[in-house]
């Protein structure tokens, strides 16, 4: 079995950020992906508590994610104003490098389109049941999954996790 760790076998630390529309920046959620490692290279990280990320998103909203992998110190307020600033079409078509910047070494963007989101509340809503939505990030190495339940008019998301295979 293997321990619960926050860093992979190059000692980078995986965070997760998402694009708040109604502050109208992104948040970096100040806390670090647990991982477990395979013997192939590849990383999966779990948050394990839905107390370090949920968010409610009207339904037809398009969500939009991001993944970091941080070699050193994270200063997740720094992190948080750097990606604002850079903007939604860099961030999403990965323009902008941020290899190297606030010690970034890697990133990865997630998109979940507003007729997704509308599709998961309508299969959720009225149920009291939960369902995972699985998204492929940008560079098709990274699966992101989220879990998701209807809350007061809204989709509930919640528990992001990870699996990430590292190129042979």
């Amino acid at each position: 079995m293997n321990p619960l760790r926050t860093r992979d076998t190059e000692n980078i630390q995986y965070i997760f950020g998402y694009l708040d529309k109604k502050r109208g920046k992104w948040l970096v959620v100040p806390h670090r992906f647990n991982l477990i490692l395979d013997n192939n290279g590849g990383v999966v990280g779990q948050f394990i508590t839905s107390l370090w990320f949920s968010h409610v998103y009207e339904p037809n909203t398009v969500q939009r994610y991001i993944l970091l992998g941080v070699r050193g110190g994270i200063n997740y307020t720094n992190i948080s104003s750097l990606i604002t600033e850079i903007g939604i079409e860099e961030i999403a078509s990965l323009r902008f490098a941020l290899r190297g910047v606030l010690n970034i070494v890697y990133h990865e963007y997630f998109e979940i389109s507003g007729s997704k989101t509308q599709e998961t509340f309508n299969t959720v809503a009225g149920t009291g049941e939960s369902v995972v939505i699985n998204v492929q990030g940008s560079h098709n190495d990274v699966i992101l999954s989220l879990c998701a339940r209807h809350y007061q008019g809204g989709l509930y998301v919640t528990l992001p996790s990870f699996a990430r295979q590292r190129a042979t």
